[in-house]
């Protein structure tokens, strides 16, 4: 898809109990991208092993003579999105690299049965009732993408740019990218977006305001700000999906260990393994843009136009902390509230950039000494002055301290507001019962 400098939203149409007649084409267009994929991995292996480095544009020629049933446009999409997979994997390898002396992120070199197909801009025909048909190459029959009525025009004003086919758990889903035609207003550094001259600003606002963030299990975010207020937002609701979320498939697969293989109740228990992943990512998605929503209004109503994340991608780097310990932060969602938070930031003009928070929860006021050990419970005390702190509020007053004034100790969050578990908790056995 060309660039754009007006905003894009992306509308997913979900399409369920889909009878195998108009899902059978979906299934094989996508498995001759799958193969297209497969090919694209083996060709860039192949050259890698001989010091050759293929761009997105030495790829395509390889689809010439109508090898695969794919729109140009689709096979273009694919080779850009291999570029685009071994572009940070070569930055982070050079990071390891530099860091820790040895490599642990690996090339694509996996086959991918039923990848994402996408079709844009000339790809797309639009026919009259709204529905899209998308080619397939040469002479073949086209593919078309049956949407319901009010979701073939989601914004009456909206051009439609791109189109991807794809597949969430147990139903079929159609993301259908829009361009608005609307400009977002350019954001001025140290100065919140809407609080220019003539413009209805932030009340109270403070240009080139800061604030902290810091993430965590049991609340998902601590929010501090320079102007010494602080937010946490708490995470217990997501935290009670996990358990659900781990032991109902690996019931379902003892279960499954016990059935004919392609017998009716082991298709019944797949779609149940299916059903269970798909519901478990709606309810963190939908918990963590909640959370994102609570953050970004706060600090837009502080003036801050700089929010500062501390990194936890590398905190399980080198480490093993159990078993128990290994699955709760490999299954911890903050690359996507980071994703949500920086999304929902840039709507109202705000950046979102990372800062690395090493000893950031132990550190205490003016940046006092460091306790060895790592600090237990919800607070935490601090080795200068002996003050006790909310152990998430103070890494983030510690990061928007850095990020602020170059180093720790600078700001103390002096109001701490505290916001309930988001969502509602599931019922229990004995109230199902009285349900029924």
């Amino acid at each position: 898809m060309k660039p754009t400098a007006t905003q894009c939203v992306v509308h997913l149409v979900t399409r369920r109990g889909l009878s195998p007649a108009p899902l059978a084409p979906c299934h094989a267009v996508r498995a001759e991208a799958g193969r297209w994929w497969t090919d694209l991995v083996t060709r860039h292996t192949q050259a890698r092993t001989q010091g050759q480095w293929l761009s997105a544009g030495d790829l395509e020629p390889a689809t010439k003579g109508g090898q695969y049933a794919l729109h140009s446009q689709s096979v273009q999409a694919l080779c850009q999105q291999l570029a685009a997979t071994v572009a940070p994997a070569t930055e982070l390898r050079q990071q390891e690299w530099d860091e820790t002396g040895r490599l642990q992120t690996e090339y694509p070199s996996r086959p991918k049965p039923f990848p994402t197909v996408v079709g844009q801009d000339q790809a797309l025909h639009i026919l009259p009732r709204g529905d899209r048909r998308l080619p397939t190459g040469g002479q073949r029959p086209p593919l078309l993408l049956l949407l319901p009525l009010p979701a073939a025009s989601p914004v009456p004003t909206a051009t439609r740019r791109r189109v991807a086919l794809t597949w969430r758990a147990d139903h079929s889903e159609r993301c259908l990218t829009l361009e608005t035609g609307e400009t977002g207003e350019p954001v001025t550094p140290g100065q919140p977006a809407g609080t220019g001259a003539g413009a209805g600003g932030v009340a109270g606002g403070v240009a080139g305001a800061g604030a902290g963030v810091d993430l965590g299990a049991v609340p998902s975010a601590a929010v501090t700000t320079t102007r010494r207020h602080a937010l946490v937002v708490s995470g217990r609701r997501l935290r009670s999906c996990k358990p659900w979320r781990n032991t109902s498939p690996a019931r379902l697969a003892t279960t499954l260990a016990r059935c004919q293989p392609a017998s009716r109740r082991a298709k019944r228990l797949e779609q149940a393994q299916a059903t269970t992943s798909a519901n478990v990512y709606r309810q963190e998605r939908d918990l963590l843009h909640t959370a994102a929503q609570h953050v970004v209004p706060v600090c837009a109503q502080e003036g801050v136009w700089q929010l500062a994340v501390g990194e936890v991608r590398d905190i399980q780097t080198g480490v093993s902390r159990g078993t128990v310990s290994n699955q709760q932060i490999r299954q911890g969602p903050h690359g996507q509230f980071v994703r949500s938070l920086r999304e929902q930031a840039a709507r109202r003009g705000r950046r979102v950039d990372g800062i690395a928070e090493a000893y950031a929860p132990k550190t205490g006021c003016a940046g006092g000494p460091v306790p060895p050990p790592s600090p237990r419970g919800r607070r935490s005390g601090c080795a200068g002055c002996g003050a006790r702190r909310h152990r998430e509020v103070n890494g983030s007053a510690t990061s928007c301290s850095k990020a602020a004034y170059g180093r720790y100790g600078q700001v103390q969050a002096d109001a701490v507001k505290y916001l309930r578990p988001i969502g509602v908790v599931p019922p229990t056995r004995a109230i199902r019962r009285l349900r029924q």
